[in-house]
This record gives C-alpha cells, structure tokens and sequence, in this order.
C-alpha cells in the first residue's frame, strides 16, 4: 500500500511528549565579546561573575523603565541617499541620512531626529543637541530624569555629553538630579532597536527613496500603534558646541575625589546632581556607594573654574551645511543623479 508521511504537527508533538524538556534556539547575533573570550579560554568562573553583572543591569533597566522620566536613545545605522536598486547605485558613493532614535518606555512614544551628511556630523555634539533639545521640549518641569544608551565613547560617553547634562540642571529650575546609565555590552536590549527594525522593514517595501522627505514619510508610516514615530527634521543652524559656551575643562586624568584612577569604559552608572560640580558614578548600579568626581580646583592654586558657567549657545555649522568629501559627491552627481527624477535634485 501507499505509505503515508507523518504530519509536521504529529511530528512536533511527539517530540514534545517524549522530550520535555528540549528546546528550540534561534541562533543569537551580535554576542558578547567578553562572553565568547571567556568561553574559549574555559574561564567559567569569570563568565558566571560576567552574566551576573549583565543580569543585574537587566533588573536596574526593567525598574527604570517604569519611571516616567526615563528615555532610551541609540543612533541607528546610516541610510544611504537616495537609496536606489539599480546596480550601479551598488557600487556608488552615497550621501549618508542619520537618524538618532529616542525612546519613551512608559508610553512608548518614539521619536526619531534626522539630518543629512551635508548638515552636520554624527559626533557628541549632535548627539548632545538632539538631547538637549527633547528635554527641554518634554521633561521641562521634571523632577529627575533617566538616561539609558550603550557605552560608545565618541557619542555617548564623554566630555560634552557631561557639560550638556551640566547644562540642564542649570537651566531646568525644577531638575534636582539626571542618572546616566549604560548596560553591559553584549546583554543589553534598549526599545530603540525595536524601533530602527519597524523602520528597516518598512524600507524593504520601498523600490527607491529619492530625498530625506521621502525617508521622513516612510518612518512616519512605518507604524500605527501604539502611535506613529514622531520625526523631527534638523537643520545645520541647529547643533551646537556644549563645551565651547561653559567653563568647564575637561580633566586630564580620570580620577575620582579619593585619588583613585579609573577608566569611563568600566562605568555603568554616572550621577549628576544640581549642586555638584562634577559627577558621582558607580561601576554596576548594584554597587553599594558612588565615587565622585570634582570639576573644581583641587589646590588654592588651580585655575579650574569653582563652579560651570555657561553662556549663550551658537551654532556650530553655518547654514549652508558642512562639506562633503569631493570623490563622494562626484558620485552622487555623475553616476546616481540620473536614476533620480529632477523634482528630487534639491538635496
């Protein structure tokens, strides 16, 4: 007679009944490099003391994301300009559209601030005038604010992302205190990934997007619940220097009040209070007491500031942008402009 094949249901439930307690893993992206390190050079012990850093952070993160004040924000990855499907666009130099994404936990409002390679960098200082002005906008008559992002240095871990947040403990009457917080690399999930994928499939559906107004209304589309991600479109008269319009100098050795060294990498947590010139920081947010650190003079004869001072702010690039390197824009103008229909050509 004719054999019949087992159904893929019959199948899966068999398993299931005689192996209880096996289970089916998606294979994982973007690991943890000190958990792959310790693995392969069998230092379990280390790699238990690891997750369990990882977890605690985890459980801080869950706490937060309860609060009100608490905003998460991530810079998704660079989008090429216009984004085309024809070949030769493949092998072109394109202009670059930035998006830095910000995230409200509790209500899950996204917002997403954009600009364009030819009206400012991706450096501290647009990451820091992207914060600064959502605070302002948002947490105006706030008591305390949350911070969460990952450790990369050059954006979100430095100087003038110090003197920013400096800045609106100063200007905001009714901010007491701001907590910078920053997971373990490898273990950590911000919302904003979320949002940078609801973004990336909807361009998935897109044959070509010419100019930055086409992006601005896919992302705007992208989603419906629980509300359309909010864009907000910046011009290069926007960004500013935090650290050209204050007082403070940056420290050149990373040591904290007690006289001990420390590296801003190993930091998980930092602390700045309206009344403290400098900033208060823990290595895991479970760790029992801060350490500080004192912007002021350590002796009667340091000239460091006794207290910020901050003046008005300017505008870090003129209002015709910065440039673009020449090979790029030789590109963009005599292999992709052709594949773009005039109307488009403003950018």
């Amino acid at each position: 007679g004719i054999e019949k094949q087992p159904s893929k249901t019959w199948f899966l439930k068999k398993i299931k009944d005689n192996f209880p307690n096996l289970h089916v893993h998606a294979i994982k992206k973007d690991t943890c490099n000190e958990c792959e390190t310790m693995k392969l050079g069998e230092k379990y012990e280390d790699l238990k003391v690891h997750k369990l850093k990882a977890k605690s952070m985890n459980e801080q993160q869950k706490i937060d994301f309860k609060d009100e004040n608490c905003i998460t924000f991530d810079l998704m990855q660079v989008q090429p300009l216009p984004y085309l499907t024809v070949n030769k666009a493949f092998y072109s130099r394109k202009m670059w559209m930035y998006n830095f994404g910000i995230h409200h936990p509790t209500s899950n409002d996204s917002f997403i601030y954009t600009w364009n390679e030819n009206e400012g960098y991706r450096g501290p200082a647009e990451i820091c005038t992207c914060i600064y002005k959502h605070v302002k906008q948002y947490f105006s008559s706030a008591d305390h604010l949350i911070l969460w992002s990952d450790s990369t240095g050059g954006q979100n871990r430095n100087h003038m992302m110090t003197t920013m947040i400096m800045r609106l403990l100063e200007e905001i009457p009714t901010l007491n205190y701001i907590i910078h917080r920053f997971p373990i690399v490898g273990h950590s999930f911000l919302p904003n990934d979320r949002d940078f994928g609801v973004i990336a499939n909807a361009k998935k559906k897109k044959q070509n997007l010419y100019d930055s107004e086409q992006y601005i209304q896919m992302i705007i589309n992208a989603r419906k619940n629980p509300s359309p991600i909010k864009v907000v479109k910046l011009d290069p008269t926007d960004f500013v220097s935090f650290e050209a319009a204050s007082n403070i100098k940056k420290i050149a050795e990373n040591v904290d009040c007690d006289g001990n060294k420390f590296t801003l990498f190993g930091i998980h947590e930092m602390c700045y209070e309206k009344d403290l010139f400098g900033y208060k920081f823990k290595h895991l947010s479970s760790d029992p007491e801060y350490r500080t650190v004192n912007y002021g003079p350590k002796s009667r004869r340091s000239r460091r500031p006794e207290k910020p001072n901050f003046i008005p702010l300017q505008s870090l690039y003129p209002s015709d942008g910065v440039p673009i390197a020449t090979k790029k824009y030789e590109d963009i103008h005599k292999s992709l402009l052709m594949y773009v229909p005039p109307i488009h050509h403003k950018e």
